[in-house]
């Protein structure tokens, strides 16, 4: 991407729309070099509108746009409570109050509600299956999932001079998609695809409730749309199961859950891993068919770290092994674990800080210094303040850890050698410059200057 006087797709080739955005406050505008050969069409196939405007209700839309519902406000308070977190309990007894029922709403049940909803273009449907181990445990498990190529195809139907400066702010952007273009065949579209998994705490205080989702996404749509949650640019592509293996060594059952990991997403990607090798056909936001293939960019994930109890799992350590036989990606074509296992902003740079370099900062300086200085601190208008000092804290999020890297050089000032204070402030520097939302060939020396 190369900085000029005019706008660009940023899709090169996936034809998501121009993002006709400033790019993270670049003045300048921007030429798109485009692949020779790359993103051919392939005769006319379908969109999202089409789909929408043929579908068996296409009629009834004609005369009422909001049709399953009979207005405006009526479809307004149903996206208000169908987006809302209220059970389907607790919006049954909304549409039965006595100031709800003068409304006049095409629908006074939940059940009804959710009848007229499911009305409308569905997105892919869930699927499960039921997943055998070799090792027993507590509860049968099942895989919940959706198909990925049809989570894909959701995704991009949705319509939306001089060389100078090039410009690095996503996947497209890059050198990697030029490299993986050249092993496709001609006309041949790129869609990278992006996993995204983080086991989560759903139950307050007591429960011990876990889900673990795995999303899905593509590498083709600018980072800053992936960015805003509001845009739902992730689909949610499949549950996997949380099991309790019956065995007496620790060791052998965090193995066994990170084996189960890989089997569940093994099955979910399947039909990728035989579009990143056969291709698939696929429409595009101008309802053109085009040839797509599928390599595995970006995959997001908690693995299970190999733990070191005995002599096997120290022979495997040795080895980079871990006890993963059979890794999801491993006949996925191009799928390079040195290029898709990403590290992302959450844990690898602001949850390192606290884990590490704060540990040092307490090591080097105290814990009853380091809290001291920071009870003094006069922070700043949308800071935390941490008045009882931070040695202590238990339960933490993004936001502090960011908190606490803005006043950590200040902190350590005349309390830690010099030499410790450039290292901590190195890395400080480090973590602060990956943050920005686009790099240029001189930035990225500055960034690797800055170690």
């Amino acid at each position: 991407m190369w900085d000029v006087d005019v706008g660009v797709d940023v899709d090169m080739g996936a034809d998501l729309g121009v993002y006709e955005d400033e790019h993270a406050g670049v003045e300048a505008g921007y030429e798109e070099e485009v692949y020779d050969g790359a993103a051919k069409t392939y005769g006319i196939g379908t969109s999202f509108m089409k789909t929408f405007n043929s579908d068996e209700y296409a009629v009834e839309r004609m005369d009422n746009p909001y049709f399953p519902f009979a207005s405006k406000p009526d479809w307004e308070m149903a996206a208000f409570l169908l987006q809302s977190e209220l059970s389907m309990t607790d919006i049954n007894k909304y549409l039965h109050l006595e100031f709800t029922r003068k409304l006049p709403l095409s629908f006074r049940s939940s059940r009804e509600l959710r009848g007229r909803a499911e009305m409308l273009l569905s997105p892919p449907r869930w699927k499960y299956q039921t997943v055998l181990t070799k090792f027993r445990t507590t509860k049968t498990l099942h895989v919940f999932y959706r198909d990925a190529i049809e989570c894909l195809q959701l995704l991009l139907i949705y319509e939306s001079a001089e060389r100078a400066v090039r410009i690095y702010y996503g996947f497209m952007t890059g050198d990697r998609a030029w490299e993986l273009q050249e092993r496709l065949p001609d006309g041949a579209t790129l869609l990278g695809v992006v996993l995204s998994s983080d086991k989560t705490k759903v139950s307050n205080l007591s429960g011990n409730r876990y889900t673990h989702p795995l999303l899905i996404s593509l590498a083709n749509i600018n980072s800053e749309i992936c960015g805003k949650g509001s845009l739902e640019a992730y689909i949610p592509l499949t549950l996997l199961p949380i099991a309790k293996f019956i065995h007496r060594n620790q060791c052998m059952r965090g193995i066994l859950a990170d084996r189960l990991f890989h089997q569940c997403i093994g099955i979910v990607v399947e039909p990728l891993e035989q579009a990143a090798h056969l291709g698939v056909m696929m429409s595009n936001p101008a309802g053109f068919s085009r040839y797509c293939c599928m390599p595995l960019i970006v995959a997001v994930a908690n693995f299970v770290s190999p733990f070191e109890l005995t002599a096997f799992f120290e022979e495997c350590k040795q080895h980079f092994l871990n006890g993963v036989l059979t890794p999801f990606w491993l006949d996925w074509l191009t799928a390079d674990p040195s290029s898709f296992l990403m590290p992302e902003l959450l844990h690898h740079l602001h949850k390192m800080f606290w884990d590490h370099d704060l540990r040092w900062c307490i090591k080097v300086i105290g814990a009853k210094e380091i809290n001291f200085r920071f009870a003094l601190l006069q922070m700043c208008i949308g800071y935390r303040a941490f008045k009882e000092g931070i040695s202590d804290l238990k339960q933490t999020l993004g936001q502090d850890h960011h908190n606490v890297q803005c006043y950590i050089i200040g902190i350590i000032a005349n309390a830690a050698p010099a030499e410790f204070i450039t290292a901590i402030r190195a890395l400080i520097e480090f973590r602060y410059l990956a943050q920005a939302p686009w790099f240029t060939d001189e930035k990225l020396i500055e960034w690797d200057g800055s170690l």
